[in-house]
Formats: C-alpha cells, structure tokens, sequence
C-alpha cells in the first residue's frame, strides 16, 4: 500500500529493463508503475504506462505478462469510465491467462467489478463466485482477499449487509498476515458501509474513521472518497448538515483530483 515507493522503485526497474532491452522485465516494470500512478489518482500517466507495457508483453511473447498488463489496463479503463475498452482488455486478459493458468482468478474479480460499474447484479455475483471458488481451489491467499472484499461493495450495494460484514473481516483477517495496507484500507470502508446499514452508527463511524487514515496512509484516493462519502451519509443521518457538507467538499476535492 506504499504507491510512492512502489513507482519509485518501478521507475529503476524500468530504466534498467530499457537499458538491457529486455520487453519482459520491461512490462513487469511499466505495469508496475502503472498500478502505482493509478492508485495515485495519475490516470493519463498511468495509461500511457499499462498501455507501453501491453506492447512489451506482446514482445516478448509471455502470455502470463500480457495477462497481468491487460488486467491492469482494464482497471484503469474502468476507473476512467471507459467501460467498452474496459471489457475488451478484461476479456483479452481472460484469453491470456487461460493461456498461461495463471491467475484465473484476478481477472474474474475485475470482470465482476466491471459489471458492477453497469449495474449488472446478475454478471457481478456468477463472476465473483467464479472468482471465489478458483482461489479457494488453488489456495491463493494474496488472491482470496481482494475477491472477498470485492465480494463485500457488491453485498453492501444489494443491501445484504450481515453478509458483507462478514466478508469484509474475513479479508481484513487476511491481509493483515500481508500488512497491505491500502486493501486493509478498503475493508474497514466495507466495514462501516455495512455496519451503517445494520443501524450500528457508533460502530460504523469508527471504522470509517480508520480507513480514511489507511487511505490517507496509503494514498490511496479511492478508500479516502468512499470514507468521506460513507460519513457524510452518517451525518445527513443525524441531520448535521454542516459536517455532511464538509465531508461531501472533501470527497468531491478528492475525486476531481
């Protein structure tokens, strides 16, 4: 969850892929900076990155690098609203990684997250069991976590929120055995999320308050947007139209930047 050292550290990487001309090490280094900017909110710079490491994987002819950077790149089309080259990159990433049986998993997570973006409930809960029950299959740990936290925004969106509570700290249990700081982040949203629909406000509250420090942590735009969103509901709750204001200008501050 440290994006500034992950780009920095990715920004080595590439410079001397580049210099030993090799396009596999390349791809693995622009995605990886990719990522980073993208969860620094850097979306041009990180799409011009996600979309040189596609050609690179290409190059080189791995199908288990072209599937990681098609991934990536899908994710980012979709956080820019981009839905169609959203899905085709997902379902290109699918192809390459049926290719290489690497990492099934991930991709059925961010086709899932992709219907969810469209409101397609049904494609959202036959690609994220598809997802759940691959990992749980291969025994991927790293993988299982982001599937169940994935797995607790659709239950919270479906109002199924004693059953998103539960994913929530299942995946919260997880990754802290991997210190991941920003999917922690994530989780405790979820957290608060479902607790605020459970009628536990008090509760709720104080898990919105820790991940909107593991954001800020992190630097993590995304979980800071969604925690100041999730509180200022709170406080239009309780009729405190101040605080809610102030919550909504941050989190507007957030996200147009």
């Amino acid at each position: 969850g440290d994006s500034e050292s992950a780009r920095l550290s990715s920004d080595r990487l590439a410079a001397f892929a580049i210099k030993r001309s090799e396009p596999g090490l390349a791809s693995a280094a622009l995605r990886l900076r990719g990522v980073a900017r993208r969860r620094e909110g850097r979306l041009d710079a990180a799409l011009e990155d996600l979309q040189d490491s596609v050609a690179k994987a290409r190059e080189a002819r791995s199908d288990q690098l072209l599937g990681d950077a098609l991934n990536a790149l899908g994710s980012l089309y979709r956080d820019q609203g981009d839905f169609a080259n959203a899905l085709e990159a997902h379902l290109q990433a699918r192809d390459a990684r049926l290719a290489s049986g690497f990492r099934l998993d991930t991709t059925y997570r961010n086709i899932a997250l992709l219907y969810r973006e469209i409101d397609d409930q049904a494609m959202v809960r036959d690609y994220l069991d598809k997802a759940l029950a691959l990992s749980i299959k291969q025994g991927n740990a790293s993988g299982l976590a982001p599937i169940l936290g994935s797995r607790a925004t659709v239950l919270n969106d479906q109002g199924e929120f004693a059953a998103a509570l539960d994913a929530a700290h299942q995946a919260t249990l997880i990754d802290e055995m991997s210190g991941h700081r920003s999917s922690i982040g994530f989780n405790l949203v979820e957290s608060g999320r479902a607790l605020v629909g459970l009628g536990r406000i008090e509760e709720a509250m104080a898990w919105l308050q820790s991940g909107l420090a593991a954001g800020r942590e992190s630097g993590v735009r995304e979980i800071v947007a969604r925690a100041l969103l999730a509180m200022a509901a709170i406080s239009i709750q309780r009729d405190d139209k101040d605080t809610a204001q102030s919550n909504l200008d941050d989190a507007g501050a957030v996200l147009e930047d």
